[in-house]
């Protein structure tokens, strides 16, 4: 006789006793693989979400709530994962268990991925750059898959749309002001201008923009060179008068500086801060200043600033003369650091009218000297700002000496010019060469920021006698020759393009430098917008002509935004331009078309 007891209860047998327990034929047939004549599958359904696993019973009915007649289910421990599912674009799993691995890269389409939807609250066509998610499909909110629309608010900003200037918008979309600025069609308005007071006066022979007034963001700098009177630099308010569209006289200057009818005061001056104090200062010259016999010595005067009132060079706070007669000393004037540089081009101290540069201490103290290196090199007829064009965070300055190389010319670009130690032209970290007969590079030379494009300063080379402006990278070393300029405009034949040329930046909005040189023989000014990379035409250059007889762009100064608008702006010079008096001249100031 068995030991233990046996019990039948619903057709079901439990072993007492031992712990076993008797099951039903039935169940037995779910265990073993199903009844006789029963062939459906059940699947077991651990994470109950629906679709089983791959553990199979065949039977004629379910085995019990854990199974399930649908399978597939490429992980029975995730409930979130099955056939069932709604795949998840924003992780690597594959939720659907269709068989394919998701990428996070929305360029990937295939295996599939998630999607970067726009939204689009102005309902322009182009989603917002701004504000997107990742889904697999789009929904009320992010509904779109293009985007580029910059300004999601504004339906007039898109790319479809056309760059309106002076509206404050980048229309187009494209981070730039390309469609601003102005063309060969635009006329030149003088509703905002400065006239000389009487006749030949040459108001405009020389300008600046510099904050130099007492609590004015940027002043108008106007040379006057009255023949029976002194010669005088006038100030004005840039601000004020921009704001009250006014056309005005010489005589409704705020402030003055005055000279002598004995030397031609004013035709050259610099600014910046040379006294070290953060107040910008006046550097004037006078290049044919004549002292004890000696003519045309050449001094400069020192301003300190902010100017009021009327000065004279008697009020100067610094001054200083030439060595020897002829020398012409104040030709050029720049500032770097708290020192001024002089270009004294007729100097015969390196050579026979090789010419010199001096650097000038805020107390009037010779601190150093460049001479030039050959006859009749004229080293020193041109300097320009001072800026750092190199990268090392240091500021650099740029020579020119139009004579050099029997009057092809040639630009000496010397690289952190606060501490160098060159005694001569050839001593630049960088020497650039004309090769044009009679081009005389270097009559007019100036840092003019990045106008190529590439994050690096350059610098501007004029050589006027041929019409030609050339734009090399202020960091590249040793000799050179234009050449091989990154850049090269070529003005029509005899026009003269680069005698005056000016630092005037980003004048149309789009963050990258540009041009503006002036050519008096056509009294005309011509604009070149960067990036400015290769060969570029006078049909390519934008001309604005004033008057045909006032030599409009004889002289040019910009840098600032008097306008109050973002954009810089820039006034030019008509000396010999004849408003109510004959030549008495006039200054116009335009302002710089961007967004």
């Amino acid at each position: 006789m068995h030991s233990f007891l046996k019990l039948r209860l619903v057709g079901v047998l439990y072993f007492i006793g031992t712990g076993c327990v008797f099951i039903s034929d039935e169940e037995l047939a779910y265990r073993q693989g199903g009844a006789q004549g029963c062939s459906d599958a059940w699947y077991l359904d651990a994470d109950r979400d629906g679709v089983g696993g791959d553990v199979v019973l065949l039977a004629c009915e379910s085995p019990g709530v854990e199974y399930t007649e649908l399978s597939g289910d490429c992980d029975d421990t995730d409930p979130n994962i099955s056939p069932l599912a709604q795949e998840d674009c924003t992780t690597t799993v594959d939720e659907d268990c269709d068989g394919t691995q998701n990428s996070l890269d929305p360029t990937v389409l295939e295996p599939k991925s998630c999607l970067l939807f726009y939204t689009d609250f102005d309902q322009d066509g182009f989603g917002s750059n701004e504000d997107m998610v990742c889904a697999c499909q789009a929904d009320e909110i992010y509904s779109l898959l293009v985007s580029g629309d910059c300004n999601d608010q504004l339906s007039s900003v898109n790319p479809d749309q056309n760059e309106i200037c002076g509206d404050g918008w980048d229309n187009n979309c494209d981070d730039s002001a390309n469609g601003c600025g102005y063309t060969n069609d635009d006329v030149l308005s003088e509703d905002v201008s400065i006239v000389g007071s009487m006749s030949q006066a040459y108001s405009g022979s020389q300008v600046g923009l510099a904050p130099l007034l007492p609590d004015a963001n940027t002043s108008v700098l106007v040379y006057n060179s009255r023949p029976n009177g002194l010669n005088h630099i006038d100030l004005f308010d840039a601000d004020t008068l921009w704001s009250d569209q006014e056309v005005v006289s010489v005589m409704d200057s705020v402030a003055s500086v005055t000279g002598s009818t004995l030397f031609n005061f004013g035709a050259m001056f610099a600014t910046g801060d040379v006294t070290g104090d953060q107040v910008v200062d006046l550097i004037v010259s006078a290049s044919d200043l004549s002292v004890d016999d000696q003519d045309s010595i050449g001094g400069w005067y020192l301003f300190e600033g902010p100017i009021r009132g009327v000065r004279s060079t008697g009020s100067a706070l610094v001054s200083a003369v030439g060595a020897n007669a002829e020398d012409e000393m104040g030709t050029a004037l720049s500032i770097v650091g708290t020192d001024v540089w002089a270009g004294a081009p007729g100097s015969d101290q390196g050579a026979l009218d090789a010419g010199v540069v001096e650097m000038w201490s805020s107390e009037g103290v010779l601190n150093g000297q460049i001479f030039g290196n050959e006859p009749s090199m004229r080293f020193g007829s041109s300097i320009s700002r001072s800026a750092d064009v190199n990268g090392d965070g240091l500021a650099d300055v740029a020579v020119g000496a139009p004579g050099a190389n029997s009057n092809k010319g040639a630009v000496g670009i010397f690289w952190n010019a606060s501490e160098m130690t060159a005694q001569n032209a050839l001593d630049a970290d960088a020497f650039w060469n004309g090769v044009i007969v009679d081009g005389q590079v270097g009559s007019q030379v100036q840092m003019v920021g990045d106008v190529t494009g590439d994050g690096y300063g350059d610098v501007l080379m004029a050589a006027p006698n041929v019409s030609m402006l050339y734009i090399v990278d202020g960091g590249i070393e040793g000799p050179n020759v234009v050449d091989n300029a990154m850049a090269t405009i070529q003005g029509d034949v005899g026009s003269a393009l680069g005698t005056a040329v000016a630092h005037v930046g980003d004048i149309n909005g789009d963050q990258i430098s540009d041009i503006v040189t002036g050519d008096y023989l056509t009294s005309s000014i011509h604009i070149v917008y960067g990036p400015i990379q290769g060969v570029i035409s006078a049909e390519d250059i934008v001309r604005l002509e004033n008057r045909g007889t006032d030599q409009f762009g004889a002289s040019l100064a910009g840098g600032y935004d008097f306008t109050d608008d973002g954009v810089l702006d820039f006034v030019v010079g008509a000396p010999i331009a004849s408003e109510g008096f004959s030549q008495n001249g006039v200054v116009l100031m335009l302002e710089g078309l961007g967004l």
